[in-house]
């Protein structure tokens, strides 16, 4: 189970990162178009807007892969899965909540889920740990 989750933490980290190679139609696996604005009304080729978006991107991205490696034993301690896989939801719901689109659906769905299961302490090392034995 534990590298199921890690590997749900790494496909929303992805999701973030999308923000770098926008399509020119958006689309459920590449939800940001060249043309995408924000409900703030900056695009993503605006500034400072469009930088802060990439950064918040960025960072959540980090913190979602410095989650799904803790959970697996690497690199990262185990007692920063919580706190980094909050984090990293937060900041993808942020992002995507910022560029709101049909095609948002999947990162924000993916993002709700990581957070009700951290919230309601379903994830845990100790939890994950149990349903691989």
């Amino acid at each position: 189970m534990r590298n199921v989750i890690a590997l749900l933490l790494f496909i929303a980290a992805l999701f973030n990162l999308t923000i770098f190679l926008p399509g020119e139609e958006a689309w459920p696996l590449q939800p940001f178009a060249v043309h995408a604005t924000s409900w703030l009304g900056f695009g993503l080729a605006d500034a400072p807007g469009g930088t802060l978006a990439r950064v918040l991107a960025v960072v959540a991205a980090l913190l979602l892969l410095a989650a799904a490696l803790s959970l697996v034993a690497i690199l990262v301690p185990a007692r920063l899965f919580r706190p980094l896989a909050l984090a990293g939801a937060l900041g993808t719901l942020a992002l995507f909540l910022l560029f709101l689109n049909p095609n948002s659906l999947l990162p924000i769905v993916l993002s709700l889920i990581i957070l009700y299961a951290i919230l309601s302490r379903t994830w845990t090392i100790g939890s994950l740990s149990e349903d691989d034995h």
